[in-house]
């Protein structure tokens, strides 16, 4: 099951999505970040607190890390965006 968001949207925790994006129901989307827009986020995604994906794809197990910014990525399982 997927989320389709067709306008931008707040989710809970001060998150925000922006249009067009696509969010699996079983992702995981933590406060204060941004979705989108042009995001894709797969099954058992994680996208810490204060995360930004942007024009990406995040394919099934993928991790973006607290307050780390993704843009015109494709992640898998086997890939995380850490902030150093």
């Amino acid at each position: 099951h997927v989320r389709y968001y067709g306008a931008d949207a707040a989710l809970p925790g001060g998150a925000v999505v922006k249009a067009p994006s696509l969010i699996h129901v079983d992702a995981k989307v933590g406060a204060y970040s941004t979705v989108g827009p042009y995001a894709c986020v797969g099954k058992d995604c994680l996208i810490t607190d204060g995360a930004t994906v942007t024009q990406a794809v995040l394919l099934p197990g993928a991790s973006v890390a607290r307050g780390a910014s993704t843009i015109h990525v494709i992640m898998s399982r086997q890939s995380a965006v850490t902030v150093v």
